[in-house]
């Protein structure tokens, strides 16, 4: 329905990816350079090697080589009727290109996957599971404490105002 509303609204098919791209893992820089590419090699050049390349920029090229380079000539009745030769080079020159590039995307997206893998590792190991507490420096009551928190609570000094103080004191100091 969001892509029908922006076709609609006359925005191009890279602004409406970008825009679906929740993860922002379309590098709009990156497609222009692809769009380089494919220039290039329509005018008979021979770009070098994009070692930014990932899933996206190869994706980029296999399109244009899908939707812009048929080199099947049709008869009138649909039939194959020979091959464009100018057509076929082409496509071949941008399907080597493709390939050149496979093994330097798979590279870039297995760095970017343990990259994302250790910020996930990361996070984890600072945030404590859901439902425990962070220590704050404190020293925990031993058993005698606690048992004679229960039998004389306002003995202790910790239930009284003065106790609560003395005690909001300590945890202060143990903090800074």
């Amino acid at each position: 329905m969001i892509k029908s509303s922006l076709r609609k609204a006359d925005y191009d098919e890279d602004d409406i990816q970008e825009a679906l791209d929740a993860e922002m893992s379309l590098n709009r820089e990156l497609m222009e350079e692809a769009d380089q590419a494919i220039q290039d090699i329509l005018l008979g050049k021979h770009p070098d090697l994009n070692h930014g390349a990932d899933q996206n920029f190869l994706q980029r090229i296999f399109d244009f080589i899908r939707d812009e380079v048929n080199y099947i000539k049709l008869d009138s009745k649909g039939n194959q009727a020979g091959i464009d030769q100018k057509q076929k080079d082409l496509h071949d020159r941008l399907l080597a290109f493709f390939a050149a590039h496979e093994p330097i995307a798979l590279q870039n997206v297995q760095r970017k996957a343990r990259r994302l893998v250790n910020q996930q590792l990361e996070a984890q190991l600072l945030v404590p599971p859901q439902g425990v507490q962070q220590p704050v420096g404190i020293q925990p009551p031993g058993k005698q404490e606690l048992r004679q928190g229960v039998t004389q609570p306002f003995e202790s000094g910790t239930g009284t105002p003065a106790g609560t103080a003395q005690a909001s004191q300590i945890i202060s100091q143990r903090l800074a």
